[in-house]
């Protein structure tokens, strides 16, 4: 079974630790921990403590998307830092379209429930960890052409999906 903890400290890496961070052309306006004020409207991020960014991301990311279910560490860790990234559904979906590049049938339906679950431990995890990092490039890039602001975020973005 994966770890929160082991996942978290990679995500919280990732998204620039404490630093808050106001960038004008980043949606989520305000930033600390990769916690964001527009999904966390009530939160006051210039005063989030780790602790309770690490609440968050157990409770709306970890246990609300089912990442909890992935028994590989690295898979896990990966789909968790996705879908801090570029939302949980998303994630999920590029876990499942990892999982039928590896030969697997799994609906696409942005549901990490337990046949998406049991197809990820089930996989060969060096393939299917090969086929998560070029999904979800391959949907950074997809979200950074539509976006123009968005754009200078590309390679970032994309080290992380491959890292």
């Amino acid at each position: 079974m994966a770890l929160f903890d082991d996942a978290v400290r990679e995500v919280l890496i990732n998204e620039g630790g404490a630093r808050l961070v106001k960038d004008p052309d980043d949606p989520g306006g305000t930033t600390r921990y990769g916690i964001s004020q527009r999904a966390h409207p009530d939160v006051d991020i210039e005063h989030l403590s780790e602790v309770d960014a690490r609440l968050i991301y157990y409770y709306e990311y970890w246990l609300r998307y089912g990442v909890h279910r992935i028994f590989d560490q690295t898979i896990a860790t990966k789909v968790l830092d996705m879908a801090v990234l570029m939302g949980g559904s998303q994630a999920t979906r590029c876990l499942q379209r990892a999982i039928r590049a590896v030969g697997r049938i799994v609906d696409e339906d942005g549901v990490l429930g337990p046949q998406t679950a049991s197809a990820a431990n089930d996989a060969d995890q060096h393939a299917l960890l090969a086929a998560l990092r070029s999904e979800c490039a391959g949907r950074l890039r997809r979200i950074a052409s539509r976006r123009p602001q968005s754009s200078k975020y590309e390679k970032g973005w994309l080290r992380r999906a491959y890292s």
